[in-house]
């Protein structure tokens, strides 16, 4: 939520270990912004998980975040971006347009 981060700063890299797919990913003013296949040298915080815990972070289901997720630097980042995600009912809102460059 753009709104909620507006001010925000950091880097995180994820690790999806199933996958063995890598992200460098930079919260500038509460935008967030995703490079793939990148890990950033200054990120504050590194995290590793299988795919399917991304999606749990979209739910915010800190449970399973806290019981799967290895987390390396600043835990408070992970938990101010799963705080502030916003929230899809999956049964009226499962269609929207993705906007690439």
């Amino acid at each position: 939520n753009r709104e909620k981060m507006q001010g925000e700063n950091f880097k995180m890299n994820i690790s999806v270990t199933d996958t063995k797919q890598q992200f460098g990913v930079n919260i500038v003013d509460g935008v967030m912004l995703i490079y793939e296949n990148t890990q950033l040298d200054d990120a504050q915080v590194s995290i590793k998980c299988p795919k399917v815990l991304l999606f749990a972070m979209v739910n915010q289901n800190k449970e399973a975040i806290a019981e799967n997720m290895v987390i390396d630097g600043d835990k408070s980042k992970v938990d101010l971006l799963v705080e502030n995600m916003n929230s899809f009912n999956t049964t009226t809102d499962a269609y929207f347009n993705i906007i690439e460059p």
